[in-house]
Parts: C-alpha cells; sequence; structure tokens
C-alpha cells in the first residue's frame, strides 16, 4: 500500500451543508465543491454518464488512408457508448487477433466537468474481468469503498490499493452473481469515506451496464 496523501482532502471539500448529505441518497458535486453559484442548494444529482457526442451512439476511430509506402497501424481502435457507460475496445491489425476492452461510467462536476469518482470493467493480467474504482484522494483507508447495487442486498467493501495524490482507488473480481445484479441495476449507490470519517453518499444510474458487458 503507498502512502496516503492528504494534500487534496475530502473534508476539506466539504461546506456547512456536510451533514444534509448524510439524510439523502443522492450526492451534488456541485454544493461538495462548493465552487458553483448554486453551491448552498443540495440535492442535485451528479452527472453520472460520460460525455460522448451527441451523434451516432456508435463510433469506430479509423486511422485514415497511408500515403504509399508508409505502414499500416498496428491497432485499430473504437469507442461505443451504451446508455450511461463507454466502452472503448482496442484490436491488434497484424498478428494472431487480440481485443482489449474495458467500460467505464463517470462521474462528474457539472460546471468544470472533472471526474470525481469512475468506475471501469476491465480484464487483468490472468485474464479475469475486474472492477476499478476510482475516487478523489484523502480518504479513511481502513473504510474502504462501500458498492450497493439496487438489486442486490448486499453491500460490497471494496479495500483501497493504491493512493496518489490526484487519486485513490480499488478493485475487485466481478463474479457471475455480481455480474447478474449489474446488469439487473439501473443504478449503484457507492460510499466513500473522508480522512476525518465523514461518509459521503454517491448515487448515480448505471444503465447500460449488460449492453456493454456482452461487447466486452
Amino acid at each position: 500500500m503507498r502512502s496516503l496523501y492528504s494534500a487534496v482532502s475530502l473534508l476539506s471539500l466539504f461546506l456547512a451543508q456536510g451533514a444534509a448529505a448524510a439524510e439523502g441518497s443522492s450526492w451534488s458535486t456541485d454544493w461538495l465543491f462548493g465552487s458553483s453559484p448554486q453551491a448552498n442548494q443540495p440535492g442535485q444529482m451528479a452527472q453520472a454518464k460520460q460525455k460522448a457526442p451527441a451523434a451516432p451512439a456508435q463510433s469506430s476511430q479509423a486511422a485514415p488512408p497511408q500515403p504509399a509506402g508508409e505502414s499500416p497501424p498496428a491497432e485499430k481502435t473504437e469507442t461505443i457508448n451504451f446508455d450511461n457507460w463507454i466502452l472503448s475496445c482496442r484490436e491488434f491489425v497484424e498478428g494472431p487477433k487480440k481485443r482489449n476492452c474495458a467500460m467505464t461510467v463517470s462521474v462528474r462536476k457539472s460546471d468544470t466537468n472533472r471526474v470525481v469518482l469512475s468506475w471501469t470493467v476491465r480484464p487483468n493480467d490472468k485474464g479475469q474481468l475486474v472492477s476499478v474504482i476510482e475516487t478523489l484522494p484523502g480518504v479513511a483507508v481502513p473504510a474502504g469503498i462501500q458498492l450497493k447495487l439496487e438489486k442486490s442486498a448486499a453491500t460490497r467493501t471494496i479495500p483501497y490499493e493504491v493512493c496518489e495524490p490526484a487519486y485513490c482507488s480499488g478493485s475487485f473480481a466481478m463474479d457471475k452473481a455480481f455480474i447478474q445484479d449489474a446488469s439487473a441495476s439501473s443504478k449503484v449507490m457507492i460510499v466513500v469515506t473522508s480522512s476525518a470519517g465523514q461518509p459521503v453518499t454517491l448515487e448515480f444510474p448505471i444503465k447500460g451496464f449488460e449492453k456493454a458487458y456482452a461487447k466486452m
């Protein structure tokens, strides 16, 4: 475990309304960070959909035609939107066909578009799918990250593995039961705890999980 950086503490980002966050299930990044003109109005739902083009829901990033004499690209990438999720895949053009994909949903601060939490599903070095949760730093490491799916009665505790100046993260291997619950759920609740012991609850939509997962 790397040393915990407290330079950017979640507690320092709280306003006086911090107590109000514990009363409701939604978490507004506007009043949490206190830099918005409406910072004193809690209760707004944080933006949980990745910023993506408004045009077609599916796009392929193909390399332009190569001039004569130049080698074609060694790989191609593709990005597809599935409701709240973005699926990004990379496939090698030459040699054995190998396709690597990751799907991500993020919570962003509405006025600056800064990511304050992200959930990524990707394969690990052994090919097993894992969930990686990244949060802001300045968290209480022993508390871990609490995750509860809409269609699951259980709350999963995810231990922190890494803390850097800009983020902290934890991960867990996804079993069949978790994948089924995530596929059936339209929202998730994630709780992180500041280094001062104050919990922050985020509830945001995760529609499209089943569709994105099917294309992994």
